[in-house]
């Protein structure tokens, strides 16, 4: 269980949210409805998933020298919320609502439910007031989370609009997944140092370290999500790496390049589809440019960890977080 030892966090994280909401409360109905949208990421914590808005921002207080705060667990708690409604409008938009109480009460809440986590996450930072020395801090925090927002909102714009493409290009991709979890991560860990009064060079860093990792974070993703036996990435025609890498390669191929579109035709509702993609992965060895990609982000994430600890940063728990991405050719 790698996340046990981020139980205690997670705990505190939980009784910050459950006292914001409280405050909040303004109908039954619309509690219980974001009560089932957290517990989607709550059970995903439980599962030892890498939960990077649960545990990134501690590792950059950790590597500043700070022991855990009360600052850190209402930041976390923002972040929590913050990705809460990042998860759930994704599934709307991506048709991955899987909850059946969501297929019973329709889109439509499942959208203001999303709008609703957004707002809570910022309303959230106002809790930082008397854990910080200056307000001016709690609102360079909201505009990071601003600008966050914006460029998820702008990631997202381009996998739902040129996601269904064919001809999408790797590097099409890359640029994607930058803009979306690059971003986020990014925000987990600029907003850790900005609150733990990091120094505007380590703030940089902190930022820059964070969207090589959110990079590595979806390269790693994608792979584990096409080599499932029914991937949601092929059946919902999403931006993915693995295949966007096995378009190109089908270039050279016109029989293969025929399966695979047949197999695209049939993804929503055929296993075999699923089954046939594998296949023309493992023929074209795509894992290799894959587990390239993965390294050349591995090989940036060091580097910065480097000048963080030229930078008077304590990377230790970052190397050892890191460690948790094992390399393509090893799934």
């Amino acid at each position: 269980m790698l996340n046990q030892r981020y139980y205690p966090v997670f705990r505190e994280v939980l009784i910050e949210t459950e006292h914001l909401l409280a405050e909040l409360h303004e109908d039954d109905g619309h509690y219980r409805v974001l009560q089932r949208a957290l517990g989607k990421l709550r059970q995903d914590f439980l599962n030892d998933r890498v939960f990077p808005a649960l545990i990134v921002p501690g590792l950059a207080w950790q590597a500043l020298g700070l022991e855990d705060s009360r600052a850190l667990y209402v930041l976390n708690a923002a972040h929590y919320l913050f990705y809460a409604f990042l998860d759930l409008t994704d599934d709307v938009e991506d048709h991955e609502l899987d909850d059946p109480l969501w297929r019973q009460l329709g889109e439509p809440l499942a959208i203001n439910t999303g709008t609703s986590l957004l707002f809570a996450s910022l309303l959230m930072l106002d809790r930082l007031k008397g854990q910080v020395k200056s307000h001016k801090t709690i609102e360079t925090l909201k505009t990071l989370f601003i600008k966050a927002g914006w460029q998820l909102t702008a990631g997202q714009h381009r996998d739902l609009a040129s996601g269904r493409s064919q001809s999408l290009s790797a590097e099409d991709v890359l640029r994607t997944h930058q803009l979306k979890t690059g971003t986020s991560v990014g925000l987990y860990l600029e907003s850790a140092a900005l609150l733990a009064g990091a120094k505007p060079k380590q703030r940089k860093l902190f930022a820059e370290l964070g969207r090589h990792l959110g990079v590595m974070v979806q390269i790693r993703g994608d792979w584990v999500n096409v080599m499932t036996p029914f991937s949601s990435d092929f059946a919902n025609a999403c931006q993915s790496l693995p295949l966007a890498l096995l378009s190109q390669c089908l270039n050279q191929s016109q029989a293969d390049q025929a399966i695979y579109q047949a197999a695209q035709l049939r993804a929503a509702q055929d296993q075999a589809a699923h089954d046939i993609v594998r296949h023309l992965l493992k023929k074209h060895a795509v894992a290799e440019p894959m587990h390239e990609l993965l390294e050349a982000q591995r090989q940036e994430v060091n580097r910065l960890l480097s000048r963080l600890e030229k930078n008077d940063c304590d990377i230790s728990a970052l190397t050892s977080f890191i460690s948790r991405f094992q390399p393509i050719i090893d799934l």
